[in-house]
C-alpha cells in the first residue's frame, strides 16, 4: 500500500502539471480560460491529495487491524499458563487426599480407621505418577518446558523415595507399627465378613482369620492406648 501511494503522489503531480502547462500554453492569450485551467488545476490536485490522504487512512487503519488480529491469535494462544501450574498444584493436593482416605476402602469399621505413615506413603505413590503422566500427555496446557522438566525430575525422585520408604518401612516407629497394622487386619475381617465362600476350607479358614484378627486387633489397640 505505501509503495502504491508513494508511485500515485508522483504521478499525481505530474498529471497534473502536464495538464495545467497544455492548457495555460495553449489558451495564453484568454484570461479566463487561463484562469479556469488555474482553477482545474488547483481542484485536480486538491482532488488527488485528498484521494492519497484516505489511501494513507485506509492503510494505517489496515495495519492497526493487523496489529490487532496477531494481538488476538496472540492471546488465543496463550492462555493464562500460570493458572494451569496453580491447577495442576490443586490436582495434586487433591488427588492426594482422595487417595489417602480412600486407602481405608477396606476397612471394616470406621473405629478401625486410624491415620498412618504408611497411608500417606501409599497416597503419594499413587498421586506422584498422576503428576508425571499429566504434564507429559497435556504438554499443550503446560507451555514452561524448564518448568516442566523440573516438576518431572522432582516427582520422579520423590516417587522413587516413597517407594523405598515403604519398603524399608522409614519413620515406622511402635506406634505407627501398631497404627499401620490395626487398619491392615481390619481388611481381612472385611473380605472373610462380606465374601460369599462354597469351599468349606476357605469357609474355615475365614472363621479362624476373624476370630484370630480380631484379637490382634483388640491386643493393638489396648498396647497403642499403653503407649500414648
Amino acid at each position: 500500500m505505501e509503495f502504491i501511494n508513494n508511485n500515485f503522489m508522483d504521478f499525481r503531480n505530474i498529471v497534473c502539471i502536464i495538464v495545467f502547462n497544455n492548457a495555460s500554453h495553449s489558451h495564453l492569450l484568454d484570461q479566463n480560460i487561463f484562469n479556469r485551467t488555474a482553477s482545474l488545476f488547483t481542484d485536480c490536485k486538491t482532488g488527488l491529495e485528498t484521494y492519497s490522504n484516505v489511501g494513507k487512512e485506509y492503510e494505517m487503519k489496515s495495519t492497526d487491524h493487523n496489529h490487532s488480529k496477531i494481538e488476538t491469535k496472540s492471546e488465543m494462544k496463550m492462555p493464562g499458563h500460570d493458572n494451569s501450574y496453580k491447577k495442576l498444584l490443586a490436582m495434586a493436593g487433591l488427588s492426594f487426599v482422595s487417595m489417602y482416605i480412600l486407602m481405608y476402602a477396606m476397612v471394616n469399621t470406621f473405629a478401625n480407621v486410624i491415620p498412618n505413615i504408611n497411608q500417606f506413603y501409599m497416597a503419594g505413590l499413587m498421586t506422584l505418577p498422576m503428576i508425571i503422566i499429566e504434564i507429559i500427555l497435556m504438554g499443550s496446557m503446560y507451555m514452561n518446558k524448564k518448568l516442566n522438566y523440573s516438576l518431572i525430575a522432582l516427582s520422579s525422585v520423590l516417587l522413587i523415595a516413597f517407594f523405598f520408604f515403604i519398603r524399608q518401612q522409614t519413620l515406622v516407629t511402635d506406634r505407627q507399627f501398631l497404627k499401620s497394622m490395626i487398619p491392615h487386619h481390619a481388611s481381612a475381617l472385611l473380605m472373610c465378613e462380606k465374601t460369599n465362600l462354597e469351599d468349606p476350607e476357605l469357609k474355615d479358614l475365614c472363621t479362624s482369620i476373624i476370630s484370630g484378627q480380631q484379637q490382634e486387633i483388640d491386643l493393638m489397640k489396648a498396647k497403642l492406648e499403653a503407649l500414648n
